[in-house]
């Protein structure tokens, strides 16, 4: 007898169990002549142009305030970060009004975006809000980086500009440490100070694009500052100016979507996946290193990660992963589609009994060795089987 192929492909254990016991069939020598065994792969398994997931289209995950929705829901998009940290400032959005329709082939795209910590970050006007100079150090506005500037001047290596907890738009009682970016010039001898370590830093300052320190320990009203000073020798300018959450894994600030083997259709089956995504850089947004720039606060994401993990019980392991420069893309500004794939020897595996997590798929707009704020437009996510490998 025939079955059916389903879309929703059980264990091939599962099966050959109900095969056995199938009524109807006779003894079990009889079965194994006049019986067709299910079989544990359709063609829907081996067309690898089916989308595993094309059911989870892109949704605005829970909100931070959010708490009827269950942390680590699955088969919905979800911020990894949530439940993470503490306070419920909404540290990422997906607006997927604005873009709808405007995807590849008519379809619905959304912008994602890390939340730019940092007030006044691009100095608009000469504005030196959230920063402050101690004794005879001194700040203006009229530096000159992408447009306005902050330019810092300290006499002696005593003085210093510093920045305290009203730089940071999500400050609270709960005590932060944040990643500083920005471009920077004049750093030849600058170095920080963090107030209640008294010990003096000197980064690896970059002239070619962002460079970034550590800021621990703010919370609001707080004493704890960073100080900057070049002891004296000339004037340093900073612009373009990027807070991100550093006490948070920086692989915790993306969207993901858990699944368990029944979650997708057809259903996970172990073996070599493909995850794809279209990207674009959104309208009137800027990479932080776009030399026309100029005072736009409105930071385009240079990097989107893509990653895929397997859970196994507590056991998460990330099976592959990659960033991908969109300053390097041919056009940013055209839809391109990333495609990340399994490192040679590697696969998902799982028991396809289980009703719980097997992996986790995650979109990152930022590269979490260099985390920095932005945004970038987001389209039709893809999970595809490769059952004889790419």
């Amino acid at each position: 007898m025939d079955m059916p192929v389903s879309a929703r492909r059980e264990p091939l254990k599962r099966l050959r169990s109900r095969a056995i016991a199938a009524v109807g069939c006779g003894a079990i020598a009889a079965l194994v002549v006049t019986c067709d065994m299910p079989p544990s792969f359709g063609d829907e398994y081996r067309d690898s142009s089916t989308n595993f997931i094309a059911a989870h289209s892109l949704t605005e995950p829970p909100l931070a305030t959010d708490l009827v929705t269950p942390l680590d829901s699955l088969a919905l998009w979800d911020w990894a970060w949530r439940g993470q940290t503490v306070d419920i400032f909404e540290y990422m959005t997906l607006d997927m009004t604005t873009y709808a329709g405007t995807g590849p082939g008519g379809t619905d795209a959304g912008l994602l975006e890390t939340v730019n910590l940092a007030v006044n970050p691009s100095f608009s006007g000469g504005l030196t809000t959230g920063w402050s100079a101690s004794a005879l150090a001194s700040i203006s506005g009229a530096g000159t980086i992408h447009g306005s500037a902050l330019q810092g001047t300290t006499p002696s290596a005593t003085d210093y500009v510093y920045i305290g907890d009203t730089l940071f738009s999500d400050a609270s009682a709960t005590a932060h440490s944040y990643t500083l970016s920005f471009n920077a010039t004049g750093t030849t001898g600058l170095r920080y100070i963090e107030s209640g370590y008294f010990d003096l830093q000197t980064p690896s300052w970059s002239a070619t694009g962002p460079s970034s320190i550590l800021v621990s320990n703010i919370s609001t009203g707080t004493s704890q500052v960073i100080g900057l000073t070049n002891s004296g020798v000339g004037n340093f300018v900073f612009d373009d100016v990027s807070a991100i959450r550093a006490d948070v894994p920086a692989t915790k600030w993306s969207m993901v979507l858990r699944l368990s083997p029944v979650d997708t259709q057809p259903s996970l089956a172990p073996g070599i996946y493909e995850f794809s995504l279209y990207v674009k850089r959104p309208p009137t947004h800027f990479f932080s290193t776009d030399a026309t720039r100029g005072d736009d606060e409105d930071y385009a994401s240079r990097f989107v990660t893509l990653r895929m993990t397997q859970t196994t019980g507590s056991d998460v392991q990330t099976i592959a992963m990659k960033s991908y420069d969109l300053t390097a893309l041919a056009d940013p500004d055209v839809w391109t589609e990333l495609t990340l794939r399994m490192p040679s020897g590697s696969n998902f595996t799982f028991d396809e009994d289980t009703e719980t997590q097997v992996i986790e798929l995650s979109i990152s707009p930022m590269n979490p060795s260099a985390p920095e704020a932005g945004a970038v437009l987001i389209a039709n996510p893809s999970l595809m089987f490769y059952i004889d490998g790419y």
